[in-house]
């Protein structure tokens, strides 16, 4: 499905508002694995859209050349990835969601959106992960 969201630098005045194109990939595959991972979706439309202002953002290190984005409430991360990386992730959807549903204990990454937006005649593809590092356990280490 695709709607317009609208953008605003701070410095720009309401009138000035841009529209940005959105796409929301696979919104059934995606709402059914966020309902199987327990994730409630008027919580993940909040955790997404959150403070943009509070969103921390941080740069891979490697060739990849993404960015990952964490939500104000650390839940999720979101990453950019290239256009090769979107075509393989649609491709094995259905079986990535196969799996997921028949093993909850495994230790993939959850992934619970995929998106796009059009700014300046780029499209960025934004995927969207369970953040690993929200847990009640505790974490003796962390690796980049």
């Amino acid at each position: 499905s695709v709607s317009c969201a609208l953008v605003r630098r701070e410095d720009q005045q309401a009138s000035d508002q841009i529209n940005v194109p959105f796409v929301d990939y696979a919104p059934q595959v995606f709402r059914y694995l966020r309902y199987h991972f327990g994730i409630n979706e008027e919580d993940y439309k909040r955790s997404i859209r959150g403070d943009q202002e509070a969103m921390v953002e941080k740069f891979t290190e490697g060739r990849s050349d993404s960015f990952f984005y964490f939500s104000e409430d650390s839940q999720f991360l979101v990453k950019t990835c290239t256009r090769s990386e979107a075509k393989f992730l649609l491709k094995f959807l259905p079986r990535y969601a196969k799996h997921m549903v028949q093993n909850p204990n495994t230790l993939m990454v959850k992934f619970v959106g995929f998106h796009s937006i059009q700014l300046y005649n780029v499209k960025l593809y934004l995927v969207v992960m369970q953040s690993i590092f929200l847990t009640t356990k505790p974490i003796h280490e962390r690796y980049d």
